[in-house]
């Protein structure tokens, strides 16, 4: 039975500028494609989808699927995001930014869907985010945040002591997609793997503090000195204790999730009061280090506000064909010298009432 539904999508007006003004969009993002139906178990399938009426130039592109695996064939200007293996058939979370034009190459035939083993036939559903890209930025679907290794502008990975990171971060000076970003926290086992594998490289610096200058400026604590915070461990954006204590005497508060390497934290010479992970080239373990020093793979920052909803497209293998509010060319942009000489400029986005016609074609 072939049906005909309509769809109408209210108007969404989202002014974010600063400095530099850039014209919103006025078409409509749109994906359309194949989903895999029926398909055999242990078997694989190609996925062809394509996106349109999306302006930015470069893209991220995150898509997971409800079951079986996702393996993805680059082609032309496109990378696999830091974290992920997109040759990993079992994988059921795929990421990799390019140029859009080139990105779109791949969601036409660079996806294929393996089926689950389980008898029977099966259905793919997946879930497709796309964002603008940045130099260093790669995004979580289990929890829907996005990370960031900042860089300059020549490339290089911004370097900043624990101190000077986290005032940056208060400062504000940490910005995409409409979200301010703070020094990584870490709630869990899943969020620790993600960000050590992300981030790469050792003493990367985490959000972690025991410092008291630190803490009573930034958490609003009262600590006379750092004897009195030492071995009191705050997550400094969220002004959460998490754990106290040094070495292996070190408990968790309220059940907080940690990671310290053996004997860690140690504050050694009594001047350890920032949290690196990737503690010794070892993936996912934490450490105390000096909050004064730089080290070359500087720190993650993360961001999780909602601000950033009008600038992220997310769509599910339900939205083929159906239209979306649009994505503008500079609608996201990084702060802090974090890309390119229009950082810190925000487009205005507006998105009229749009009404679309949606043809399916049923058994």
């Amino acid at each position: 039975m072939n049906f005909t539904k309509s769809i109408a999508t209210a108007s969404l007006s989202v002014a974010l500028v600063l400095g530099i003004s850039v014209p919103g969009a006025s078409a409509a993002a749109t994906i359309t494609g194949i989903v895999p139906t029926g398909v055999a178990s242990a078997t694989s399938a190609g996925v062809p989808i394509e996106l349109s009426g999306v302006e930015w130039e470069d893209v991220l592109v995150t898509i997971s699927v409800d079951s079986g695996g996702l393996g993805v064939d680059l082609q032309g200007d496109t990378a696999e995001s830091a974290g992920y293996d997109l040759s990993d058939t079992a994988a059921t979370v795929q990421s990799f930014y390019g140029a859009f034009d080139a990105v779109n190459e791949v969601l036409g035939s660079g996806l294929t869907w393996y089926a689950p083993s389980t008898p029977g036939t099966h259905d793919m559903h997946f879930t497709i985010t796309v964002q603008q890209h940045t130099t260093g930025l790669t995004f979580n679907p289990d929890n829907g945040h996005y990370y960031l290794v900042p860089h300059e502008a020549n490339g290089d990975i911004t370097e900043m002591s624990g101190s000077e990171a986290f005032a940056a971060a208060e400062g504000g000076e940490f910005v995409y997609a409409g979200m301010t970003g703070y020094v990584v926290e870490i709630g869990d086992a899943d969020e620790n793997e993600f960000v050590a594998e992300y981030s790469g490289g050792q003493n990367v610096w985490i959000g972690g503090s025991s410092e008291s200058v630190l803490l009573n400026e930034y958490v609003g604590t009262s600590f006379a000195d750092n004897v009195a915070s030492r071995g009191k461990w705050y997550w400094v954006h969220s002004d959460t204790q998490f754990a106290e204590g040094l070495g292996n005497s070190i408990v968790a508060i309220n059940s907080a999730y940690m990671s310290f390497a053996a004997t860690e934290p140690n504050d050694s010479l009594n001047n350890e009061r920032c949290l690196v992970t990737n503690w010794n080239n070892v993936p996912g373990l934490w450490n105390d280090l000096d909050c004064g020093v730089r080290w070359s793979n500087s720190m993650v920052i993360e961001f999780d506000d909602e601000a950033a909803a009008a600038s992220v497209l997310t769509l599910t293998d339900l939205d083929i064909e159906k239209s979306v509010p649009a994505a503008s060319g500079n609608l996201a942009a990084t702060g802090f010298d974090l890309s390119t000489p229009l950082a810190l400029a925000f487009a205005a986005l507006t998105v009229g009432l749009i009404a679309v016609q949606r043809t399916r074609k049923t058994q």
